[in-house]
């Protein structure tokens, strides 16, 4: 059994990008695809990428993974410090698995533009 730690759940302000862009929920919803266009958009465990958005080789919305792959996936390992981390240049987030089927925001911070 890995030993991870439980991240505090973020309190601040919800950086969302541009106002076309959904807001920033406290729980991952899991429909929520996991993509940015441009930046990073992945599936951690333990530091490790287990699945992350390809975007310069995209074909199809089918190809993204949303929060319930990464839920399937922490399923089968559930023992270890999975995330759903973000970056974006208008807005960056991080959601960690804290539970079976729960998704915590445990970061949000502007981009890096």
């Amino acid at each position: 059994m890995s030993e991870w730690v439980r991240l505090p759940e973020y309190e601040g302000i919800r950086y969302r990008g541009c106002g076309l862009a959904p807001g920033v929920t406290r729980l991952a919803r899991f429909e929520m695809e996991i993509g940015v266009g441009f930046g990073f958009a992945g599936v951690v465990c333990d530091g490790r990428i287990v699945w992350q958005e390809d975007m310069p080789n995209f074909t199809s919305w089918d190809d993204y993974w949303t929060v319930a792959d990464a839920e399937a996936a922490a399923l089968r390992d559930p023992d270890h410090d999975w995330q759903i981390r973000i970056f974006g240049p208008l807005s960056s987030k991080v959601y960690q698995r804290q539970a079976p089927g729960t998704w915590v925001l445990v970061e949000c911070e502007r981009g890096f533009a």
